[in-house]
């Protein structure tokens, strides 16, 4: 029986680094690694100035999110563990 709150752990964090993963190959990350190796030694120093966001970026969400879902498993799991459910 305690087993099943660490298999649950286990299956959301595997589910969600599976979103992760799936995300960053639409999003081409993964599309010229060749690239990343020449990047110090470009002569860009500096980029233009951005301008900032009126709110915070949706990544942020995204992040506050994914600590969100794993604290909820963690807290699931200690409470199916104390309890022994």
């Amino acid at each position: 029986m305690i087993f099943f709150s660490w298999i649950a752990l286990v299956a959301l964090s595997l589910g969600v680094s599976l979103l992760a993963f799936l995300w960053a190959i639409r999003a081409g990350q993964f599309s010229d690694p060749g690239r990343a190796r020449f990047l110090p030694l470009s002569d860009s120093r500096r980029s233009p100035a951005l301008e900032k966001p009126a709110g915070l970026p949706v990544e942020i969400y995204v992040l506050l999110g994914i600590a969100g879902i794993a604290l909820v498993g963690i807290l699931f799991s200690i409470v199916l563990s104390i309890f022994r459910v």
